[in-house]
Formats: C-alpha cells, structure tokens, sequence
C-alpha cells in the first residue's frame, strides 16, 4: 500500500477551504473522492542543540504508536527520544490510499 505524509497544516487548510473531510481516522478529497487512512504522525527535520542524530531519524516518518514503542514524547513540534535526544518535527499523519489506481490526487499537486 501507498504511504504518504501529510502535514497537519495542510489538512488544516485544506479542510477550511473544502478540499477534503475528515471522519473517523479517513480523509476523503471531496470531488474525486479518493480516501485515506489516516494516523498521526510526525517528520523529523532536525536534531536541536547540535546534538547528533544518534537514532538517525532526521528526514524520517514515524507514527505515535512507533514513537511510543521507542519511548519517546512528542509535544507539538518536538519529540524527546529516552530523555537524550531532542528533534523538531512537523507533525502531521501517515494516510495510507484506500484505493486502487494513482494514489495522489490533483489536490496534492
């Protein structure tokens, strides 16, 4: 299955302007109708204070079910790994296609 990361200020926005709804864990493209899992999740874009990447996680996606299986706590754009490890992230939710056929729709592009 298709995965995609999709950043919550955009699912914000796009919601408000009538692109897409949002229901029980999917978000639906309203015209074409594609539907998406949804889970939230986060994208880390960098380690803060100059530390190393020590779990080598920056440019990856993890969900809050993984985070929590690594013992790790996320408040807004932050995520704490075993109290060591500090990351900015963009949070946002991995949506899996629940289609068949091209998983990005035109409101992507």
């Amino acid at each position: 299955m298709t995965k995609l990361f999709i950043p919550q200020e955009w699912i914000d926005q796009a919601n408000v302007d009538d692109k897409v709804t949002v229901a029980g864990g999917v978000m639906t493209v309203v015209g074409d109708g594609r539907a998406y899992q949804i889970e939230p999740a986060s994208r880390f874009m960098q380690v803060e204070g100059g530390d190393a990447d020590s779990f080598q996680l920056v440019g990856k996606v993890k969900t809050e079910s993984q985070l929590r299986s690594m013992n790790a706590d996320a408040m807004e754009d932050t995520v704490i790994i075993d109290d060591s490890v500090a990351y900015k992230v963009q949070p946002g939710y991995a949506a899996t296609f629940r289609g068949a056929g091209d998983p990005l729709s035109d409101v992507f592009r």
